[in-house]
């Protein structure tokens, strides 16, 4: 269990990315918890600041896949969640790993 997450990207409190002392990303969308490695999450959100978060189109709708699970989205909830990815890739350009051990003065600190 996981009992330090620094939130990376927050849009609100059903909303949000983390990083766990143990080097596990969470991403929190709505009433999904899916856990997934940093390196996954930092390839994620690489993809969605280049505007390419990888979803599959069904109809109207898109899909995307966190760690073999599914989130189905309408247009603006795939906008929303690219954009919550992006803005973690925006903060600072030092990989997730090396975030979690350096200074955390102004982050957010789930205890």
């Amino acid at each position: 269990m996981c009992n330090k997450i620094t939130k990376i990207s927050q849009q609100n409190k059903y909303q949000w990315i983390g990083i766990c002392n143990h080097g596990t990303a969470h991403v929190f969308w709505r009433t999904s918890k899916i856990c997934l490695p940093a390196n996954e999450l930092e390839l994620l959100m690489n993809k969605a600041l280049a505007g390419r978060l990888p979803v599959e189109t069904v109809g109207d709708e898109y899909v995307l896949w966190l760690n073999r699970i599914a989130i189905k989205l309408t247009q603006q909830d795939y906008h929303d969640i690219q954009e919550l990815f992006s803005y973690g890739a925006k903060e600072t350009v030092m990989p997730l790993l090396q975030r979690e051990t350096a200074n955390d003065k102004g982050r957010l600190v789930l205890h």
